[in-house]
C-alpha cells in the first residue's frame, strides 16, 4: 500500500504526457529539474502552465528560465476551477 504519491508532469497539445520520476518533496529545485526534463523531452521552445505554489514561482525557477527557451504562465490565483489538480 502506498504511503503518498508525488507526481508532476506535463501533457502537450497532441496528448502527449511526461512525466518524470519524482520521490523528493516539491520545491524550486525539482521544479527547475522538472522544466529541464520538459526541454528534454520536448526540445523546442515550451509554454509551462503552472500553478501558484511557491515552488513554481521562486527566484531560482525564473532565473533557470531566463536562460531556456521556456515562457512560464501562470494560473490565476483563487481559480481553481482553472486546474484540474484541484478536483482530485
Amino acid at each position: 500500500m502506498w504511503t503518498n504519491l508525488k507526481l508532476l508532469g506535463g501533457i502537450t497539445d497532441e496528448g502527449e504526457t511526461f512525466y518524470p520520476p519524482c520521490e523528493d518533496n516539491f520545491t524550486s529545485c525539482l521544479t527547475v529539474r522538472l522544466l529541464d526534463a520538459f526541454q528534454t523531452e520536448f526540445g523546442e521552445k515550451l509554454c509551462v502552465v503552472l500553478g501558484n505554489a511557491p515552488y513554481f514561482a521562486a527566484n531560482r525557477v525564473h532565473e533557470f528560465v531566463d536562460d531556456a527557451p521556456l515562457e512560464l504562465c501562470y494560473l490565476l490565483r483563487g481559480s481553481p476551477e482553472l486546474n484540474p489538480a484541484e478536483e482530485c
